[in-house]
């Protein structure tokens, strides 16, 4: 998400979005990520915490995509809808599994192992994007990163079943 967040305003710059909509697109999407994610908690309750973090890096993943193919507004708007959504079914299901694999005396490691994990990724990603972009485009560095999402669905089941 780091990643995405960082260099989207660049990109979406170079496509010609003004400023203001730029901002209103990141509105969107954290306004969607907040709204959803207690739905999408409930949700994993309902039907399991792997089935709602796959289907949201399988969602996440098509609205990255679509970022790369849809350069209208309503398009690009859509696109972040769509990732947000993804955004919030993962992150809604993540705690609620990683504190099922452990006994309650260790959750408080457990959830902050997590989050230390998260915030890496956070810190990493947007420097991995930035040397991809070093020789791709942008629109390239986004089907990688895509990509690498829909790679993580094999090693989560692998893992976890």
């Amino acid at each position: 998400m780091q990643s995405l967040e960082t260099f989207l305003p660049i990109y979406l710059g170079g496509l010609g979005v003004e400023p203001w909509l730029i901002g209103a697109i990141f509105t969107i999407e954290l306004f969607t990520i907040m709204i959803l994610k207690p739905y999408a908690g409930r949700l994993s309750d309902a039907v399991g915490r792997i089935k709602m973090i796959s289907l949201g890096l399988v969602t996440s993943s098509i609205g990255i995509t679509g970022i790369t193919f849809l350069k209208s507004c309503e398009g690009l708007i859509f696109s972040i809808i769509i990732f947000s959504i993804g955004v919030a079914f993962t992150t809604a299901a993540t705690p609620p599994l990683v504190s099922e694999l452990v006994t309650r005396e260790k959750y408080g490691a457990a959830i902050g192992a997590m989050e230390t994990i998260k915030d890496v990724g956070q810190a990493l990603g947007p420097i991995f994007t930035g040397m991809i972009l070093m020789y791709v485009a942008f629109e390239d560095a986004l089907l990688v990163i895509s990509g690498l999402l829909m790679l993580a669905l094999p090693l989560i089941y692998l893992r976890l079943r």
